[in-house]
């Protein structure tokens, strides 16, 4: 079955799961980011070039779980403001809400080698 502009936008998509954190006293829900969302996080990762054209990764996987860390329905809970206190957090625990949150977003290592090629391509 084809489907028509309505079809498309009118389907919820985001998949949000749980990730247990205990270390918090809880769980916490991530989800799969808009377009718009990767689109911006891909940007940061690629804006962030040292002198020698190498990314800084400092700080990208805070700005992951700020953007992908949601409540049950979806909605963000954290801004870019949020991500130096985010930065703070237990590093296992940001680090498993990172992996769930690259595992739904697709962002595997040659994902992420692909962002890359992508963006620095034609650029001096």
């Amino acid at each position: 079955m084809a489907l028509n502009k309505q079809d498309i936008l009118s389907v919820q998509d985001c998949k949000v799961v749980e990730v247990n954190v205990p270390e918090w006293g809880g769980s916490v829900f991530v989800k799969v980011m808009s377009g718009k969302q990767r689109d911006a996080w891909e940007a940061s990762v690629v804006s962030r070039k040292d002198k020698d054209g190498k990314i800084n990764t400092a700080g990208l996987r805070s700005m992951l779980v700020a953007t992908c860390v949601c409540d049950e329905s979806g909605n963000e809970i954290f801004t870019a403001e949020d991500i130096p206190e985010i930065e703070n957090k237990n590093a296992s625990v940001l680090q498993r809400i990172f992996d769930e949150a690259a595992k739904l977003n697709g962002l595997t290592g040659e994902s992420a080698e692909a962002i890359k090629a992508d963006f620095t391509k034609g650029q001096v």
